[in-house]
Parts: C-alpha cells; sequence; structure tokens
C-alpha cells in the first residue's frame, strides 16, 4: 500500500472502532444531463473505465494484523438502471434515491469498492451516478474519471477506436513509491523539511482528537467577488496561494502571530502520466508561512505562492516519517497544523455529444484529523461564483462561529483587494469579531 493509503487504513480502521455504525468513506458524484444519454453505450463505456483502470478494482484483506490489496480481475458489469420519469414527482423520488444509496456503505473491502448506476429522472432528464471508496479514489480522480468515460462514450457511438487495451496502472505508483524510499532524493527531501520546520510554531499543531465526526457548511461568494479575485490572480497568482495568503493574514490579525502554519492540500501526481491515474494519490503538506507586515499584499501573496511551489518540490517525502523527525506524536500532536485549504478544480467538457450537463460531487459525512478545512470549489458550471466549503469538527466549533469566520474572510478579501499595493501595516482592517478561543482552541 501506498503512503497515503496506509494512512487512510488506520483512519478507517480507527473510526470503525469508534464508531461501527457509520464508517463510510467513499467519494462520488453525478453528472445529470439536460437530455436522454444512450444507456447502452454508456454501460460500455463504464466497463471500459473499469477495465483500463487497475486503480479501481483494489481490494483489501487483512491478515493476522496486517493489510494486503489486490487487484480483482476484470469482469463486465451490469451497470443498474432506474427510471423515475412515470413518478408523480420524479425529481423528489430521484433525490430520495440518490440519499438513500450515497449514505450505503460497501459490504466490507474484499469485494468491489465501486459502484456505478444510469437514471432517467424524467423524459428529459439523465444521470450518471457513481460512488468509490476513499482507498481507490480521491478527489482528483473524479475530474479523471468523467473525462474518461466521456471520451470512451464519444469513440463506442461514432465508431472510433476504443481505448480498451490502453491500461493505466496505479501499481506502477507503488512501485515507484518504493523506489523513492530507498532514494538520495528522500534524503534530500529529509533535509529541506526538518530545516524548514525547525523551531515551528506549536500553537498551530493539531492536538490527537478522538474521532470526530464533521460537518460541512458551503457558502458561495458572489459575482462581484468571484471575479475580483479571478483578476487578481491573473497577474500569476494561483486561487490556492490566494486563499492561502488571505488566510495567513487573517490569523495574523486574529491571533496576533507572524509565524503561521497552514495545510495544503495537493494531489501528490507529480508527473503527466501520474495525473491521469486512477488511485488514492492526494495527500497534503505543512505550510510556514512568515508575515512581513510591511510588505504590501501583492507582494506578500507572490511570496506566499513561491513559497507552495518550494515545498511541492519535497512534498514527496512522507507525512508519518517527517512526524518521526519532528516527534509530533510524542508532543502529543496528530498534525502540524489545525486548519487547511484544498482547492478543487474540475473543468471537464461542456457537453456530451451536444448534451449539455452539470456535475455534483458527493461527499460522506466523514471524520477529519484537523479542525477545520476549507475547500476553495472552482468548477466550470459555476465558473461566475467560488463556492467555499468549510469542512469541520463538530465539537470545535459551531455553524453560527463558521457563518462569522467565512463573513470575517470575506471582508479582510475585500481591504486586501481595495489596498493590494498598500504595505499591510498601513491597511485599515477595523474590528474583528473572531475569537481567538475558538479559532485555534
Amino acid at each position: 500500500m501506498s503512503d497515503v493509503q496506509k494512512k487512510e487504513w488506520s483512519f478507517i480502521r480507527d473510526n470503525i472502532n469508534q464508531y461501527p455504525d457509520n464508517h463510510s468513506r467513499h467519494i462520488g458524484g453525478y453528472a445529470i444531463f439536460e437530455g436522454i444519454v444512450d444507456f447502452y453505450i454508456f454501460q460500455e463505456a463504464i466497463n471500459i473505465f473499469v477495465k483500463r483502470n487497475d486503480g479501481i478494482r483494489l481490494r483489501y484483506k487483512e491478515i493476522d494484523g496486517e493489510v494486503y490489496q489486490y487487484v480483482s480481475e476484470y469482469k463486465k458489469i451490469f451497470v443498474d438502471f432506474f427510471d423515475f420519469s412515470n413518478y408523480d414527482n420524479p425529481k423528489i423520488e430521484f433525490d430520495k434515491w440518490l440519499e438513500k444509496d450515497f449514505s450505503k456503505s460497501f459490504s466490507g473491502f474484499d469485494n468491489d469498492l465501486f459502484y456505478f448506476a444510469l437514471l432517467q429522472v424524467n423524459k428529459k432528464q439523465s444521470v450518471f451516478y457513481g460512488k468509490i471508496h476513499h482507498l481507490n479514489y480521491d478527489g482528483w480522480s473524479f475530474g479523471i474519471m468523467v473525462n474518461q468515460i466521456f471520451d470512451s462514450y464519444i469513440k463506442i457511438k461514432y465508431g472510433e477506436e476504443s481505448d480498451a487495451k490502453d491500461e493505466i496502472s496505479y501499481l506502477q505508483h507503488l512501485t515507484d513509491e518504493k523506489t523513492y524510499l530507498l532514494s538520495e532524493r528522500l534524503l534530500r527531501d529529509k533535509c529541506f523539511w526538518n530545516t524548514y520546520l525547525k523551531g515551528y510554531p506549536e500553537l498551530f499543531c493539531q492536538p490527537i482528537p478522538m474521532a470526530i465526526k464533521v460537518v460541512n457548511r458551503m457558502y458561495c461568494l458572489n459575482k462581484k467577488l468571484t471575479a475580483r479575485i479571478k483578476k487578481f490572480c491573473s497577474k500569476r497568482l494561483s486561487l490556492s496561494s490566494f486563499f492561502i495568503s488571505v488566510l495567513s493574514i487573517y490569523l495574523y490579525i486574529v491571533l496576533q502571530r507572524d509565524d503561521i502554519l497552514i495545510g495544503s492540500y495537493m494531489s501528490n501526481r507529480g508527473s503527466a502520466k501520474e495525473k491521469k491515474i486512477i488511485g488514492c494519490f492526494a495527500g497534503d503538506m505543512p505550510l510556514r508561512i512568515k508575515i512581513d507586515e510591511n510588505q504590501t499584499f501583492y507582494t506578500f501573496a507572490d511570496k506566499v505562492c513561491r513559497n507552495i511551489k518550494r515545498c511541492l518540490f519535497y512534498s514527496k517525502y512522507p507525512k508519518y516519517l517527517l512526524a518521526k523527525d519532528l516527534k509530533i506524536y510524542e508532543k502529543g500532536y496528530s498534525n502540524l497544523y489545525q486548519i487547511s485549504v484544498n482547492y478543487n478544480v474540475l473543468r471537464p467538457q461542456e457537453s456530451l455529444d451536444g448534451i449539455k450537463f452539470s456535475i455534483k460531487e458527493l461527499y460522506t459525512s466523514t471524520y477529519t484529523t484537523t479542525n477545520m478545512q476549507i475547500e476553495i470549489i472552482d468548477w466550470l458550471e459555476h465558473e461566475d461564483k467560488l463556492l467555499l466549503n468549510f469542512i469541520f469538527m463538530q465539537n470545535v466549533f459551531s455553524e453560527g462561529q463558521i457563518e462569522s469566520i467565512y463573513n470575517d474572510v470575506c471582508k479582510l478579501i475585500d481591504v486586501l483587494l481595495e489596498n493590494s499595493h498598500v504595505e499591510i501595516c498601513d491597511i485599515k482592517l477595523g474590528k474583528w469579531e473572531i475569537s481567538r478561543n475558538y479559532l485555534i482552541p
């Protein structure tokens, strides 16, 4: 198993013991088409996807306390079909089915850890739906899956050569990871992280929590603010580095600390080849950000962007080794940070064979090891509006506190954009209602 998979497996086993009746860890979503697709061709396209990607067919066995994974042999699957078009309220019935099915856990780990269905909602709408266990799949995989299946659909329909024989193997990633652990690059990466985090500020470290359920709260930035942010970022800044910069200044204001630790999620797919592989790659890395109030926000954000790029270059170093190096667990911490940022971007084709569609990602009620994660959702269908999804521990934050944080962050964004070439110390930031007592417990 990869380093990320081992972490996920440990997380799952701990949560099964803590919450035996609710240990779902799957990701999925659906595409809803404004027209009726060819369901037979879609089933063939799904089968090509399953056949090509061995990562989707991984299964797991636990023997004498050790977990082993293997690739199950490909067998043609018959995709379930549901028709709601004859109901009095088709959309309501579809929503009920969706909620019920997505709440179901997979039965054990030595079985298929994926499920697909095709649905006709009404006479004008059809749906492709899928869910896959997190051990075999991450958020980045969702976009890969959609693009592969839709591409195969078109090729089948118009008699083009199929990609069925073009296998995309997750197993190669496992081999590459083993090679890395014996390489000089590991020693170089170790040296970087131990130097970068020397004397790290422990205020931001995550205490070892019990397995805690989380709550999601989604907010939608208005069109005007989204446009201002994207215009500012068009000057060579990524949206991820923009929000990390804003959050760092926010923590600086609230906590009066100029040495900040924040987590940043990453796809962990370094090469062009890896960016086409379905599997559990995604992880997080620590960012240490030092605030110089004599810098302008523009200069500071550019500095943060370069900081992120530098850390990404060394990001292959396993987190469990870094935790040992820094004695994190011995100090009573489970992580170097309590707050993290995740950038979720999806840019599929706008239509399938002329039929327009929209996509929605789905998550189970799950658990987290940090108090709060802010997910920036930048999808094509919401191009004029960015979404901010706050994923937070329900025993740490109330929904009212999260809403207060969101409002303060929006206010700060507005002020910083208006004064991007003014030194941070000279920006009139006003009073902040947020309390240190619940931002960093």
